[in-house]
């Protein structure tokens, strides 16, 4: 029973009882009364007899049954009303997969997971059972179902709140809170933690000195690692980043801004850390609003942005941004380099013609790279390759005594492929002439390999990407 219907009684249920008790009663007791008749008959649209009041005000003035939609009632179908898990699930869905979204690979996540789910729930049924299809048409049919086709799939989408609109900027959902996202990022930071105390980022107190700070509040309580020297003298560490006055001091104390860790261990060796990033600059990029004349005279746009520049660099606390070198520290880096090879030979032929290492004329650490088709093309996992070796070169002439940790981010420009990988770029559409090198395909199961396309494949059956 919907929510007007059970207003339509209660209403009808407070009339007779207005009627009948007038005069022995109050009108909020016969609010309360009709209520409770309401309730004995299960209807519970209110629990609060003031909302029969003013019900029945409404009915009185209009002379209409006036239909409230219910805190959190929306207008959805049957299915989805009675199973608020399958909402949950596919909302889920539809967000982690917005770049590719579809309304067939919608339809193909209901019939690969939610509905073996229900089943399972509902029947202990598994898709392998005999039995399953039987039991998937009752549990559809019980929803005035006979199956979930396309055009379903396409009207839960649409009362989800998906749309299918002209792509706009604005602002987008990056996945940082998904699980498998989360919990990979928890890893990454316990790694990360163990590694600092491998590099200068540390400072040691004499315990009187860590009192004194703590009791000032300009560090945490007890947020220091107390220890003992060599001498007897009780200690506490810190890291430089737990008080601005512990990186000014380790700056003009010491030569990369901090000491080691008391913790780091003796067989291991000193750590240098750099992170590395790309940015775009361009010559002409306007701003989204601008001046205009008192009769609307504007400035004249320029129909493209200009030359575009993409610099690559390489930060560390030890050095700030890039790396300097001196004329004396870049002989001896090229005296190193005399004779070798790039480990990606291949990438050096492409971009330099040959695999041998040259002389290094300026620092690497900061590379300035002119993007274009009609320039030196775009960035990618080469050019990476090729300016990570010539960095790995600078440090290992420089500083034999370290270990080196480079972060990169996830980014296409770092990525390379099989030579041989599935790429839709490079199959072509026709036969003869020149065919890339594309691998075959075995398909071995239908969920990951077939989708909605299982009338043309078959299971262990291949796939080939290139014409035979």
């Amino acid at each position: 029973m919907d929510g007007a219907t059970e207003s339509k009684h209660i209403i009808i249920g407070t009339y007779r009882c207005k009627k009948k008790w007038e005069i022995i009663k109050n009108w909020d007791a016969c609010c309360e009364e009709a209520l409770q008749e309401g309730n004995m008959i299960g209807l519970h649209s209110t629990k609060n007899s003031r909302t029969i009041h003013n019900w029945y005000q409404d009915f009185r003035k209009e002379r209409k049954i006036k239909v409230n939609v219910l805190p959190g009632k929306h207008n959805l179908p049957p299915f989805l009303q009675q199973n608020p898990g399958v909402i949950i699930a596919l909302k889920e869905f539809g967000r982690e997969h917005l770049h590719e979204l579809s309304v067939e690979l919608f339809l193909v996540h209901i019939h690969d997971k939610i509905l073996p789910k229900l089943v399972k729930d509902t029947t202990n049924a598994d898709p392998t059972d005999e039995r399953y299809n039987n039991d998937l048409v009752a549990l559809l049919g019980r929803f005035g179902l006979s199956s979930v086709s396309i055009s379903t799939a396409c009207q839960w989408m649409k009362c989800l709140g998906f749309k299918f609109q002209v792509r706009k900027k604005c602002y987008y959902f990056d996945g940082h809170k998904k699980l498998a996202t989360v919990e990979s990022r928890k890893k990454f930071i316990h790694c990360y933690l163990t590694y600092e105390w491998l590099a200068h980022w540390w400072i040691q107190l004499t315990e009187e000195e860590s009192t004194e700070y703590e009791n000032k509040g300009l560090v945490p309580q007890n947020s220091g690692y107390h220890y003992s020297s060599d001498t007897g003298i009780n200690m506490v560490e810190y890291h430089v980043d737990s008080c601005s006055d512990f990186q000014e001091r380790m700056n003009k104390e010491t030569l990369f801004g901090g000491n080691l860790s008391v913790r780091k261990e003796e067989n291991k060796r000193p750590l240098l850390i750099f992170g590395h990033d790309e940015a775009i600059f361009k010559q002409f990029l306007p701003t989204k609003k601008s001046w205009c004349g008192p009769n609307g005279e504007t400035a004249l746009v320029l129909k493209d942005e200009g030359q575009g520049l993409m610099i690559s660099a390489f930060q560390s606390r030890e050095f700030g941004f890039g790396y300097h070198l001196d004329d004396e520290q870049l002989a001896k880096v090229n005296f190193g380099r005399r004779g070798e090879k790039h480990l990606d030979e291949e990438a050096a032929k492409k971009y330099k013609g040959n695999s041998l290492k040259g002389n290094l004329k300026e620092s690497p650490f900061i590379f300035v790279f002119e993007y274009g088709a009609s320039n030196e093309s775009y960035w990618c996992y080469e050019h990476m390759m090729l300016q990570l070796e010539d960095c790995l070169d600078v440090l290992k002439a420089l500083h034999p005594q370290y270990d080196f940790l480079i972060l990169f981010d996830h980014s296409c420009g770092h990525d390379k492929q099989q030579p041989n990988g599935l790429n839709v770029e490079n199959m072509s559409k026709n036969y003869g002439g020149q065919q890339s090198f594309l691998q075959s395909t075995i398909i071995k199961q239908e969920e990951g390999y077939l989708g909605p396309y299982q009338c043309t494949l078959a299971v262990s059956s291949v796939q080939n990407f290139v014409f035979q």
